[in-house]
């Protein structure tokens, strides 16, 4: 079983290729200088793509503990396992009529979850093996010049489609038993969905590839400036990022007196109520105005491409009790 970390530990700040990883960034909105490479190549991390699926009631190996991105669209409601999504970062996906891709930068802790659809066509999406802001660069592998898409940016940075936007898809990053507690019917992505020819050996998904670089304060590749003013102990803080209307906020644990309830916030004349339990340290929101979305990731990814987004502090008024 393999255990390898998919990404260098040291990065090299001195080489700068015109095309890294096969990419033209001769009309990247972002400076070239801060886009670098990760350490493997383009699908060196392989993206999954129609993933086998599991009942709850097959899903024996799920641990009640174990982490996952939920998604209920379209009367479908599906669960992807972290333990997955550390080692393939993006699952391309089919809800009924809903065509998503669901991703995780394992380095910044952020779950995105997106629609394929962009005019009249659907992407399929590949991990890049670049970083920006050490966040995950996504490409189209149905294009033979693909653009970069950056996945807590949400919009493609280089390329053709170089300024096109994604549209978010609302999604819960919560315990497997607590999804599968109000979603009882749910599917969820099995093990079985990664093609052993193509990945190249087998890996043990029950182990955390990620797990010294977690422990640890500090990062593995340079972020913007203004994340970096953060305290050591506070830029893994984890922190859930609310855009509406827009404008840019983040919840913290403080916000709740790192105990267990739910709060209102406002932002840009827009409401949403969170629930955090301290004890997983996890934010669940439970109630939204249409122009709110939200993204759960580490503080300083989320100040890294929001630098001026401050934390939201609970409404006065019409704050729900647990």
């Amino acid at each position: 079983m393999s255990t390898t970390l998919p990404v260098t530990l040291v990065q090299d700040p001195g080489e700068r290729d015109v095309r890294p990883n096969g990419f033209d960034l001769s009309e990247s909105l972002v400076p070239v200088e801060q886009i670098l490479r990760g350490g493997p190549p383009k699908d060196g991390i392989a993206a999954l793509t129609d993933p086998v699926v599991l009942t709850v009631e097959q899903a024996d190996a799920m641990r009640d503990v174990d982490r996952v991105i939920g998604v209920a669209i379209g009367g479908m409601a599906r669960a992807y396992p972290i333990a997955i999504l550390n080692y393939h970062e993006i699952i391309n996906d089919q809800l009924g009529d809903h065509a998503i891709a669901v991703t995780f930068c394992p380095l910044c802790d952020s779950a995105v979850v997106v629609d394929r659809h962009i005019g009249s066509r659907s992407i399929e999406f590949g991990v890049s093996g670049l970083l920006f802001n050490s966040n995950v660069l996504m490409y189209d592998r149905r294009v033979s010049n693909p653009s970069l898409w950056s996945q807590l940016d949400l919009r493609a940075i280089s390329g053709p489609m170089a300024g096109t936007r994604l549209m978010p898809v609302r999604h819960d990053l919560v315990r497997w038993k607590q999804w599968i507690g109000r979603h009882p019917q749910s599917t969820v992505v099995s093990i079985r969905s990664a093609d052993p020819d193509r990945i190249g050996r087998q890996r043990d998904y029950t182990v955390n590839p990620y797990e010294a670089y977690l422990r640890r304060p500090g990062l593995m590749f340079s972020v913007n400036p203004a994340a970096m003013v953060l305290p050591a102990s506070d830029l893994k803080s984890l922190v859930l990022g609310v855009t509406a209307n827009g404008k840019a906020g983040f919840v913290t644990a403080d916000a709740f007196g790192n105990r267990a309830s739910s709060r209102r916030f406002q932002l840009a004349g827009a409401s949403l109520i969170v629930n955090f339990d301290p004890v997983v340290r996890q934010f669940r929101v439970t109630q939204a105005d249409p122009a709110v979305s939200w993204t759960h990731s580490f503080r300083f990814a989320w100040q890294a491409f929001h630098p001026t987004s401050e934390a939201l502090r609970p409404s006065r008024e019409g704050s729900p009790n647990r």
